[in-house]
């Protein structure tokens, strides 16, 4: 087997490693962009930043895949000094369009708004969520919605850069209405459709 040959199925281990990853992220709760980015974080940039401690200790081969993605980059790079062959040429082209695409969806898509989950566990965790216009959620009170029985516990309600922690029942929501969760991420996503 050649070594173009052995080159082009590491990469492509390492691309079907990066698309495991990328979905299960977007299982526990990211959205694509969101899976993009923290993939783009725990693969190319540092995988022991604190941050991602949870999501680091749950997927232990994320260190291996890690160092799996640098050694192909290198592999690839010394190969393409030594050796003249097209198809190799074309394999590296194809490595940094895929790096372009990703980095730049990643970075170019972060969302404006407040939406984010913090995994504590693989289902509990803290939720920012913003209220948009259409939302179900408007003109309800915390007690109609009795997000409690859900196992989602409002903390915080920031309106008008006001925050009104520890809200009671009586508390409206409003569209634009920044919301602190914190609960079962499973039935979080159940409840607001994400």
């Amino acid at each position: 087997m050649s070594v173009t040959m052995k080159l082009l199925i590491f990469a492509l281990l390492n691309i079907a490693a990066l698309v495991f990853l990328t979905n299960r992220l977007m299982l526990r709760g990211n959205d694509f962009s969101g899976a993009l980015r923290l993939a783009w974080d725990l693969i190319v940039g540092q995988p022991q930043a604190p941050l991602n401690f949870e999501i680091y200790s749950s997927f232990i081969w994320v260190p291996i895949l890690h160092k799996s993605w640098w050694l192909m980059l290198i592999s690839y790079g010394i190969s393409w000094f030594i050796s003249e062959d097209l198809w190799l040429s074309c394999g590296i082209a194809f490595l940094v369009i895929i790096h372009i695409v990703w980095y730049l969806y990643a970075s170019l898509s972060v969302k404006t708004k407040y939406d984010r989950i913090l995994h504590f566990t693989l289902d509990w965790g803290m939720i920012f969520q913003e209220i948009d216009a259409g939302s179900f959620l408007i003109q309800k009170s915390l007690a109609e919605l009795d997000l409690r029985k859900k196992n989602i516990l409002v903390l915080a309600i920031e309106r008008n850069h006001q925050l009104n922690p520890f809200p009671k029942g009586m508390e409206i929501i409003e569209a634009g209405d920044r919301i602190v969760m914190f609960g079962d991420l499973s039935a979080y996503r159940a409840a607001f459709g994400d």
